[in-house]
């Protein structure tokens, strides 16, 4: 029996390929034409004979094989087809047949899309899932950056077909994969379709064609009301928004398969929508009861949130509370985090669970709100505790509170071993050049850094980066300084986590009331061995520059500056594009510009009687010596403002570990990096 689906301009044939019309279509359509088959490994190997075999017409033509995953879906392939197609000489006039899931589909559909503007496609899906989403839409492209699906067109087939034959040809886990889709589809809009679904018990051997045609059915309406995703079509993004966010986070580590991800998106939406009162509890059980019949839950990176819960509580050798809540907010856009009592907020993009260097950002920011549990929610300065939410509260102690947590969120993440020596080693060359390039760190102490919280550090402006330091970038290199000296003094026995340890015990576990500056001060000077007042004078209440180069010596680590040599010029000046001007939003005091009267809130007209919208590209071939002119115009008023432009004395450390340490630095090195 074959059913048939009228799409935007193309047809949907469910039924054998045999009964069916594509033979004729080739034939009336594409007799003179180069065929091209893409597929991947496993359609190469179970579909393409059957295709081939039946039909004459394709018995000629080309096999693009590209490699099976979704992982494989890239512009880098495309390319690489691409230059194939051109080789085999393709042209508009010719023809791409994409035989495989919704991957092959999604990929072939966007290279016939965009080869030579435009050439004609047809897609046999081989997936239950391709059959019953891929099929309907014209929605092609390829992941990008680790964001699935950041680049792509609309771009309708001129035909799909349908043959049910080849889901015998599917794995267990990508048969569930479609079936997910299906269950989507009668729970948006057809509770028909739904209980019909939710009533097989052997889905693979009860899946027929009607069941395909029916969400066929649902998802081409949907469409046909709002092809470009306007409105109407957003219904099928139903457990997209976190089942992209799991399949994203899981593709660079062990992918699921998208069908599985957006299911486990449905029952996670599902309860969200529970909770705000839009279904009732009894609905959503039936959906959990139908969700869980068929599929296995997944535990989310609990083994990661163990090794950072585990770390952080064997610095302080108990745990103050039963039960501790992380509270993980996916956002567009931003992020950072806020400790509570016995719980945390989190905000994280969401797309950022995929790569490496960004998901340990996020596990550092667990680590960072959870070292919290302690530091700062039980151990605290005197002075904000207890704490007294009508006022401000000022303490000259953020640099431990927030500085010292700062150090270990990176520490505690290399502890556990998501950070390699070498990348902790990074992390902290960059927390060093940041602070020796900052002209703030030479008008503000630490001290007062913290002090002046309120009034400066959460009121920041165009200026604070020239007469501000961060208690929490120059906290964490003091607290890093720190636990060299106590590892030296201790010859490796000891480290700033048994003063941390002590100072906990000292507090009664946050029951006593905070210490003073004092006691904490005493504190490190019982585990360092050594009086601090000079230390105190030099990089806590005064502007001592601190020696970076020292410190790498200390532990047996050569600082490499990849700056130095080059002759690169220093501009010092952040715009913006505002109502298409080029505003100055924040001006180094240490450059030429400033020097020579450049004011924030400028706009940047011309340089050099060139008008310019974006000066690093402006200046990008100038060398240090040469002059400038820019024309600005400064509350209604033109002006001209030269300077020379000077060199770049800016740094950018590299540290690495000396081929040949001294025992003395062995010890340090490996009580410290773990």
């Amino acid at each position: 029996m074959l059913f048939t689906v009228d799409a935007e301009g193309y047809s949907i044939e469910i039924g054998s390929l045999l009964d069916g019309s594509f033979d004729s279509l080739m034939i009336d359509n594409y007799s003179e034409s180069k065929k091209i088959i893409v597929v991947d490994e496993n359609t190469n190997e179970f579909c393409l004979d059957y295709l081939i075999t039946n039909f004459d017409c394709l018995k000629e033509a080309e096999v693009i094989m590209i490699p099976a995953g979704e992982e494989n879906k890239l512009l880098d392939i495309c390319a690489q087809v691409w230059l194939t197609w051109d080789e085999y000489k393709i042209t508009r006039s010719d023809v791409v047949v994409n035989l495989g899931g919704g991957m092959i589909t999604d990929i072939g559909g966007f290279m016939a899309s965009l080869y030579m503007r435009g050439i004609d496609f047809i897609n046999i899906p081989t997936s239950l899932l391709s059959m019953v989403d891929a099929s309907v839409g014209g929605k092609t492209g390829v992941d990008h950056g680790g964001i699935k699906n950041l680049i792509g067109v609309f771009s309708n087939p001129k035909a799909v077909f349908i043959d049910p034959l080849f889901l015998s040809t599917l794995p267990e886990g990508e048969f569930y994969s479609g079936f997910a889709e299906m269950l989507k589809h009668g729970l948006i809009v057809s509770p028909t379709h739904w209980y019909e679904l939710s009533a097989l018990n052997d889905v693979q051997q009860e899946i027929n064609e009607r069941h395909i045609y029916s969400s066929i059915v649902i998802k081409n309406e949907i469409v046909h009301q709002d092809p470009f995703e306007k409105d109407e079509r957003k219904k099928l993004n139903f457990g997209h928004t976190i089942g992209h966010a799991l399949e994203s986070y899981f593709l660079e580590k062990d992918p699921i398969s998208h069908g599985y991800a957006v299911i486990l998106g449905v029952l996670c939406e599902s309860f969200i929508s529970f909770k705000r009162n839009y279904i009732t509890m009894d609905e959503f059980s039936e959906i959990e009861r139908v969700i869980v019949k068929h599929y296995q839950l997944i535990d989310l990176s609990s083994e990661d949130f163990t090794k950072i819960i585990e770390e952080a509580k064997s610095i302080f050798g108990t745990h103050p509370c039963k039960n501790y809540v992380f509270i993980v907010h996916n956002v567009n856009a931003g992020g950072g985090g806020l400790e509570h009592l016995n719980s945390t907020t989190l905000q994280m993009q969401r797309n950022a669970y995929a790569a490496e260097a960004t998901y340990n950002g996020f596990l550092s920011l667990v680590a960072h709100e959870y070292f919290h549990l302690w530091n700062v929610k039980r151990l605290r300065p005197i002075a904000l505790g207890p704490f007294n939410y009508d006022e401000e509260n000022y303490t000259r102690m953020l640099w431990v509170a927030e500085g010292f947590t700062a150090f270990y969120d990176n520490w505690i993440v290399r502890r556990t071993k998501h950070l390699t020596a070498e990348k902790y080693l990074e992390v902290i060359a960059n927390e060093f050049t940041a602070l020796a390039n900052l002209p703030g760190a030479k008008v503000q102490s630490l001290s007062e850094s913290s002090f002046d919280a309120w009034i400066k550090f959460y009121r920041r402006n165009e200026n604070s980066g020239n007469n501000q330091v961060s208690y929490y970038d120059k906290g964490s290199v003091i607290a890093l300084m720190l636990n060299l000296a106590i590892i030296k003094n201790s010859n490796g026995t000891q480290s700033i986590d048994d003063v941390m340890k002590y100072m906990y015990a000292k507090c009664e576990d946050g029951k006593a009331a905070g210490y003073t500056d004092e006691e904490f001060k005493s504190a490190l000077e019982k585990y360092a061995g050594q009086n601090l007042d000079s230390f105190y004078v030099n990089y806590i209440d005064g502007l001592t520059p601190i020696d970076f180069t020292a410190i790498a010596a200390t532990a047996g680590l050569k600082i490499t500056d990849l700056n130095a040599g080059k002759n690169e010029i220093y501009l010092g000046i952040n715009t913006s594009n505002v109502s298409g001007k080029l505003v100055v939003t924040a001006i180094s005091n240490v450059s030429a510009a400033y020097a020579a009267g450049l004011n924030v809130n400028d706009e940047n007209i011309a340089m050099d009687n060139y008008r310019t919208d974006d000066m690093i590209k402006a200046t990008a071939n100038k060398k240090p010596g040469e002059s400038v002119e820019l024309l600005v115009a400064r509350d209604g008023l033109i002006k001209k403002v030269s300077f020379v432009l000077t060199k770049n004395a800016n740094v950018k450390y590299k540290l690495e570990k000396l081929t040949e340490q001294t025992p003395a630095q062995e010890i340090i090195f490996k009580a410290w990096i773990k």
